[in-house]
This record gives structure tokens, C-alpha cells and sequence, in this order.
């Protein structure tokens, strides 16, 4: 048999421990052994400390992201340093920018956006060329490979999950069932994001704006290489809606007491997100009734 670990794969936890103990109690259930954490602890919500605490005790891997990069590197990010102080933000700047792992003879790649940039956009789920990202798009897959041999990377950075294989001449996206494995060789290449723990978003036009809403769940993988040959990934699906419920009303909290540490937008976005979410749920309510 080969490496009979399990690892689960996470990116983008922003500062988010609401969704973080609920990663945890997902993971408990799964039975894994490993964490390796692709970046992006920080920025965007309310508690970096606690995230990079538990982040440190757990994770196997830690890569940096932007937002890690960023906090280190500028003051104006006065709420996250404050918090994190002077040995967390130590702890950031002295993470890699990538790490790798050979799982059952898989070489398995992991870094946050691309293979030489924390800021560029690899995303072949959504075109980005009329959004705030337009200057930071990458198309050529070579950004996201190390080398040309063959090779398992995992990514985040955009927040959405997908699987891409080499086939034939050129990568193709992969439809896949969360949950679902799917099984890569040593002779195979392959980019899978993992999407996003504390911030999994959906870009919808609205008014001719392109504008983001939280999903009601959050994504991450699970690599397991106990079998003969290869690994087996899974994507999985944790259902956020308590979670959500929980970092809302947080919020409003820290609003209401005019100590919010998290932009008008990213307020906004939460709280149409949770409105949309409780709207659906009375609709189903409603439904059951009539």
C-alpha cells in the first residue's frame, strides 16, 4: 500500500474563524491527519489572530499568500498587525512561497496564485478582464507549473474551486461531484484550486457591475494516497450557513460598537449574502407550508 495519509489542502481563511472551526469539525469527521494551508490567513474579516494561531498549531504546510504579503509589507493594514503584533507578523514574513510533497510518487506542488506571483489571476472559470483584476490575468498554464515533468498542484487565490488535467496537447477543465474521488498518476499534470475557506464567493452581474456574494458553503481538498499507485483528490463541501450566521452578526456587533475592522464592502457583501441565504430558507419554509 502506499502513503496512507490523508491531507486536507485549505486557502483563503481570512481572518474567518467562524468558518475555520467549522473546517475543523468537517476534517474531524474525515479522519485527516494532515493540514497544508495554502495562504491567506489574514485581511478581509475580524479575527487574524486566532486564524494564525490555530493555523500554526495544525498545519502541516504553510505558504504565503497576497494578503499575508501585504500585511507585512504595509502599515495601512493597522487592525490585522495590531492584532496579529509583532510575532505573527514574523511568522508571516518568514513563510514560503511554495512547498511540495511526494505523495505515493505524485509530486504534489502547493502555492497560492501562481508559481512565481502571489498577485496574478489564473482563472479559467470566469473572465476577469472587466473586473478590478484586469491588469493581474494570466492565461499561460506554464504560470502555474513547476517545471515540465509531471505534477499535482494545488492552488487558491480566486476564491473558486475547479480541476484542470493535461489532455492530449493542453489543459481542460474536469467536471467533477464533491465528494467524488479522482485519481492522478505520477505520469499525470494537473491544477486544482481548492477554493476558498472563509471567503468562497460567486461573481454575478448586476446593473452591468460584476460584484461578489458568499456561497452558503465552502470548499476545500483532500489528497489521500492509500492505495497501490497515485493519488486520489477529493473536493469537498462544507455547508456555512450556521457560520455565516455566526461571522453576521459579529459583525454587526463590531458595527453597532464603531469598532468594524473590515471594509464597508466586505460588510455589504456579508450581510446581502446572509439576507439572500435567511430569503431563501423562508421561501422553503413557505413552500413546506402551503
Amino acid at each position: 500500500m502506499g502513503d496512507m495519509m490523508k491531507y486536507a489542502v485549505i486557502s483563503d481563511i481570512h481572518a474567518n474563524k467562524f468558518a475555520l472551526n467549522a473546517l475543523y469539525k468537517d476534517l474531524e469527521k474525515k479522519n485527516v491527519n494532515e493540514i497544508i494551508c495554502l495562504g491567506d490567513l489574514v485581511t478581509k474579516y475580524q479575527y487574524p489572530k486566532e486564524v494564525i494561531d490555530e493555523i500554526r498549531k495544525t498545519a502541516k504546510i504553510v505558504v504565503i499568500g497576497n494578503c499575508d504579503y501585504n500585511v507585512v509589507a504595509h502599515d495601512t493594514f493597522e487592525y490585522t498587525r495590531k492584532s496579529i503584533g509583532i510575532d505573527g507578523i514574523d511568522y508571516l514574513r518568514n513563510l514560503k512561497h511554495s512547498d511540495s510533497l511526494i505523495i505515493n510518487d505524485v509530486l504534489c506542488n502547493f502555492f497560492h496564485a501562481t508559481k512565481n506571483s502571489l498577485d496574478n489571476m489564473f482563472n479559467p472559470l470566469f473572465d476577469n478582464s472587466n473586473t478590478l483584476y484586469k491588469d493581474k490575468i494570466v492565461t499561460d498554464y506554464h504560470d502555474m507549473l513547476i517545471g515540465n515533468m509531471p505534477q499535482v498542484n494545488f492552488v487558491g487565490h480566486t476564491h473558486q474551486d475547479y480541476v484542470l488535467k493535461f489532455i492530449g496537447n493542453g489543459f481542460k477543465l474536469r467536471n467533477y461531484i464533491y465528494g467524488t474521488k479522482m485519481y492522478f498518476s505520477k505520469y499525470d499534470k494537473a491544477i486544482i484550486n481548492v477554493g476558498s475557506v472563509g471567503d468562497n464567493i460567486s461573481i454575478i452581474e448586476k446593473n452591468n457591475e460584476y460584484i461578489d456574494v458568499l456561497k452558503p458553503y465552502f470548499t476545500y481538498a483532500i489528497i489521500s494516497g492509500d492505495f497501490d499507485y497515485g493519488i486520489e483528490v477529493t473536493l469537498e463541501k462544507v455547508n456555512y450557513k450556521r457560520a455565516l450566521k455566526k461571522l453576521y452578526y459579529d459583525l454587526k456587533k463590531l458595527k453597532k460598537e464603531k469598532n468594524i475592522p473590515v471594509t464597508n464592502s466586505h460588510y455589504k457583501k456579508i450581510e446581502g449574502s446572509y439576507n439572500n441565504m435567511c430569503g431563501v430558507i423562508r421561501k422553503k419554509v413557505r413552500g413546506k407550508n402551503e
